[in-house]
């Protein structure tokens, strides 16, 4: 098990992580650690190398160089799905659901136990972040309640890492504030929660710490009110100062 200097658990970590594709490289030792209970945000402008961290975190991407670790363990060598199974869960910028299924067998699918338990549970879930009409079919389904779906099989089994790719993206500002809410009691119950997102006003004040992603490296990292007051991350990404009605 991986220790910062405090004594505290790190999750997750990548360790000199480098991704190309073809000529083009994406990612450029990329050193990051998430610690157990900690709400940690990824962000910098597009083509940081924000998703395909992601995906390689995840295992649907392979990296050139460097490692991934869960718990100190290396996992470089598994398969999403073993991941997944190993504790490190996902959700998607496009949400995936099956269309067939109503919301609430969407979420019951990744519940392990008896299905009418399971059913039970993945109601309970979904109506608490308001979605009431749990079993309207997957292809009826609003943006929100497709992105509800898709937090819920990721959360659902308490893993010990989950990334969050975009959640908030189409939503409206009650929409943002409940999916939120739901990440930071995911992470108050011990797992490490990572978002990736680019309202930089919405997330600065939930999350506990931030990395800036830019030209393939981690350009800083540290508190939200620290990193994004800083002259190289105004000058690479936020364009101008956050102002200070910004709650930083």
């Amino acid at each position: 098990m991986s220790e910062t200097g405090n004594g505290e658990t790190v999750a997750l970590e990548t360790v000199g992580l480098s991704k190309s594709f073809d000529q083009l490289r994406v990612l450029d030792d990329i050193n990051i650690k998430v610690k157990s209970g900690e709400f940690l945000a990824v962000v910098g402008p597009n083509g940081a190398g924000k998703t395909t961290w992601c995906n390689v975190v995840t295992g649907f991407e392979p990296a050139q160089a460097g490692q991934v670790k869960l718990h100190g363990t290396a996992i470089d060598h598994m398969k999403p799905h073993n991941r997944y199974r190993a504790g490190i869960t996902r959700t998607f910028q496009t949400p995936r659901i099956l269309e067939s299924l109503t919301l609430e067998e969407n979420v019951a699918v990744s519940i392990r136990v008896k299905r009418g338990e399971a059913i039970t549970r993945a109601r309970a879930f979904l109506e608490g972040l308001g979605v009431e009409a749990t079993t309207t079919p997957g292809h009826e389904a609003s943006l929100y309640e497709r992105r509800v779906v898709e937090l819920g099989r990721a959360a659902v089994n308490s893993p010990d890492v989950i990334v969050l790719d975009e959640p908030l993206a189409g939503l409206r500002q009650p929409e943002h504030e409940a999916i939120l809410g739901l990440a930071r009691r995911v992470a108050s119950d011990g797992a490490a929660v990572v978002i990736i997102e680019h309202l930089i006003p919405t997330i600065a004040p939930v999350v506990d710490r931030m990395v800036v992603l830019a030209n393939t490296r981690v350009l800083a990292e540290g508190r939200p009110n620290d990193v994004l007051r800083l002259p190289a991350v105004i000058d690479a990404y936020l364009g101008q100062p956050m102002s200070d009605g910004d709650n930083l």
